[in-house]
């Protein structure tokens, strides 16, 4: 039961701005850089797969990630696990999965039937092998990320 009376309105406010509070306490500490690029290997760039940037460290004690899916022409853009446009201002190891497999040809038991053509090599998949470092900065930036044997 809500009470009507003077106290219990000043009590009803109380509670509306502490929740208020908390959320605002909630919100990201981190500063954002965003960042948006191409994916390429051989020259040519990647259409679905997923860009990871894992932080080298971590961030305040937090680990955060940020991810991109590529789009036809091989164009990412990086969101947070909390969904948050860009990445925490920082050092990242960046991996990059193959997607192709989940479309695949498989049986009626699910089995892959034909693996799709390798792509890039599997050390970029690797999130303790890949040779690609980089740096988010605050503001916009364009990453762009290439496959090749080169680091």
């Amino acid at each position: 039961m809500i009470s009507r009376g003077r106290n219990g309105r000043n009590y009803q406010l109380g509670l509306i701005a502490g929740a208020g509070l908390l959320l605002v306490g909630c919100g990201s500490r981190h500063e954002l850089g965003q960042v948006r690029g191409v994916v390429r290997s051989g020259g040519q760039p990647l259409p679905n797969v997923l860009v990871t940037f894992v932080p080298v460290g971590k961030a305040e004690g937090q680990v955060i990630r940020s991810m991109g899916k590529t789009d036809s022409q091989g164009h990412y853009e990086l969101r947070t696990e909390a969904q948050a446009a860009g990445a925490v201002v920082g050092k990242y190891r960046v991996i990059v999965e193959d997607l192709a497999i989940y479309s695949a040809p498989r049986d009626d038991e699910g089995s892959v039937t034909q693996m799709p053509p390798v792509r890039f090599p599997a050390r970029f998949s690797d999130p303790l092998l890949s040779p690609i470092q980089r740096e988010v900065k605050v503001g916009e930036q364009v990453i762009e990320l290439d496959l090749d044997d080169s680091p």
